[in-house]
């Protein structure tokens, strides 16, 4: 995806998928980073279609003290290539500690390598435009927010502090890194199945 994008396009994508699937009753969501972010953004603007959401470290927006720094990030990614913030972003984002399956490690960095430099800072800018502090509070369904105690790009008091403005949300910090659906798998659905099973979802 190229050019400018907003998240309300995001959750309406999701909508005319579930449409075009044939899916009308509620389903739950979930999604990590941006995408948690989207799968929350989803649930607000169609509370009807939503019958819970799970995220880990959502990335609801960027901090106004931070945004000049993250816009020009993106920009020099766009002219120098993925290459560039690759080492930066696996260092805060894929910890050493997570790194015993170097398999699953080196996989997952060729991967994010493979990224295309302007859809990376299309969806970052989407991001540095995202503001949901209003909309999170409004939220009614069952929500689980899921903190890595690893995680370096968006640290837990940032995934508490989405749980805290959402009532009734259940926050739960396990050991694991901003990439936590590639780097534990396993810890991750269990969370997530927990949750569900236990609202119903």
């Amino acid at each position: 995806m190229r050019g400018e994008l907003g998240i309300d396009t995001m959750a309406s994508d999701i909508a005319a998928l579930l449409d075009t699937l044939g899916i009308a009753g509620k389903v739950a969501l979930a999604g990590v980073a941006v995408s948690g972010a989207i799968a929350l953004h989803f649930a607000a603007r169609y509370p009807e279609r939503a019958s819970a959401v799970a995220v880990g470290s959502p990335a609801t927006g960027i901090a106004p003290d931070r945004r000049a720094a993250a816009l020009e990030r993106v920009t020099k990614i766009e002219t120098l290539g993925m290459a560039f913030a690759v080492e930066d972003s696996m260092r805060n984002g894929y910890a050493p500690e997570l790194r015993g399956d170097i398999g699953r490690f080196e996989r997952f960095r060729a991967r994010w390598l493979g990224n295309d430099p302007a859809s990376y800072a299309t969806i970052y800018r989407m991001l540095a435009g995202t503001d949901m502090q209003g909309e999170l509070t409004g939220l009614r369904c069952p929500v689980l927010v899921i903190g890595g105690s690893l995680d370096r790009v968006r640290p837990p008091p940032l995934a508490e502090a989405v749980a805290n403005a959402i009532p009734g949300a259940r926050y739960v910090e396990v050991r694991t890194g901003h990439y936590m659906a590639v780097q534990t798998p396993n810890l991750i659905s269990d969370c997530i199945d927990g949750f569900l099973r236990t609202v119903g979802a």
